[in-house]
């Protein structure tokens, strides 16, 4: 893997905080990849070496959180996009594949819905989006209840960063394990490098405004119809979200979606970049191809 990293030394005014980044492979397709909560651009540690080949690939940190600058505010999904359009605009990668995971799917497709014409395809990775069809199938589980709770904030400050704080490498463990199928894939260096991407009150407290903005995004998404042409990979994982994959698919189509595409990922639970990172990045290598072949022809 041939990478470099560090964090964007100037961004337009107005735009948001630095974002941290690092790069690898030497691919003709620039693809930039945004994490998930509770990590960090390490999540796709295993997936850019497999397509080195394939992509110019950069791994962001996420605005406020890993390398990036604090953030004191505005952590919607379509304000976060207009953070992570800036940064691409600040590496000049032009038109872009987009590969995101959790809140990175959630800031992935309001950035496809942005900027349409800065994507030539989206690959959203085993996430139902707020508003649209299959978001609530997934969040009414009981197994959700921390999207209240990370969100709560009736003891004047939020409720989750009073009680974790000082204590994240042990929620960290417990949150990650009770998704995964397989947790021995997500290591004791991989969870303090995380806990030390969200290290103190201000990345902490950013990562959990990022829930607090759901009800926003749920909005967004909700009155935000218009046609789009971006084609859209839903890659669900098998022991996740999978079952929710047609009613997601078809809820992108009634808002507009014109190309939406499924693939699943076998035997991973909800982290398949470091649980099955050979089948994500052949989910990723095929709809990469298809969609370049496609261009070519016209």
């Amino acid at each position: 893997m041939h990478d470099a990293h560090g964090a964007l030394a100037s961004q337009p005014p107005g735009a948001g905080p630095q974002l941290g980044w690092q790069r690898s492979g030497r691919g003709a397709y620039p693809t930039v990849f945004l994490h998930g909560w509770p990590q960090t651009s390490h999540a796709w540690r295993r997936v850019l070496p497999l397509l080195d080949e394939l992509c110019s690939a950069v791994a962001l940190d996420l605005p406020g959180v890993g390398r990036s600058a604090p953030q004191p505010h505005a952590f919607d999904k379509v304000t976060m996009a207009a953070n992570v359009h800036a940064a691409l605009e600040d590496l000049g990668l032009g038109r872009v594949f987009l590969v995101g995971h959790d809140m990175g799917a959630l800031v992935g497709y309001a950035f496809a819905r942005r900027y349409p014409a800065a994507v030539r395809g989206l690959v959203s990775v085993d996430t139902a989006l707020p508003g649209i069809a299959g978001w609530e199938d997934v969040t009414r589980s009981p197994a959700y209840w921390h999207l209240g709770f990370h969100s709560d904030t009736s003891c004047g400050r939020f409720t989750a960063q009073h009680l974790v704080q000082g204590n994240e490498r042990e929620y960290f463990r417990r949150f990650i394990d009770r998704f995964a199928a397989h947790p021995e894939a997500i290591g004791a260096t991989d969870i303090a490098t995380y806990v030390a991407g969200y290290q103190g009150a201000d990345r902490l407290t950013a990562g959990f405004k990022m829930f607090r903005a759901l009800p926003l995004d749920i909005a967004d998404n909700q009155h935000t119809t218009e046609s789009l042409e971006v084609p859209i990979l839903l890659a669900f994982s098998e022991f996740s979200h999978a079952t929710v994959t047609d009613t997601v698919a078809q809820g992108l189509h009634d808002v507009g979606v014109a190309d939406v595409r499924t693939a699943m990922i076998p035997d991973a639970g909800h982290w398949p970049a470091e649980e099955q990172p050979v089948s994500l990045a052949r989910a990723i290598t095929e709809f990469v191809e298809s969609i370049v072949s496609i261009d070519e022809k016209r």
